[in-house]
């Protein structure tokens, strides 16, 4: 007989996306965090968490500095500077 060890574990879901500019992407997910990416690589450059484990609804930039970015869950909207 052999033994097998299972390995399980989940990713969480994409719940919302939104471009700032060419490069770069905000992703929302269904626990919660935000990814910053420059779709030139394959790894966030910035992860925000709303630390309450719901899905993001939606994610915006500030029109007039979009160095502010908006996250929407059930909870709460949080307003945070994408570089901090």
């Amino acid at each position: 007989s052999s033994n097998s060890i299972i390995l399980s574990f989940s990713l969480p879901a994409v719940s919302c996306i939104k471009f700032k500019d060419a490069l770069n992407i905000a992703v929302g997910t269904s626990t919660g965090q935000i990814l910053m990416f420059d779709i030139r690589s394959n790894k966030p450059y910035f992860i925000k968490d709303h630390n309450y484990n719901l899905p993001i609804k939606r994610i915006d930039f500030h029109t007039l500095n979009d160095d502010y970015v908006l996250s929407i869950d059930k909870k709460i909207c949080k307003i945070w500077n994408r570089h901090t």
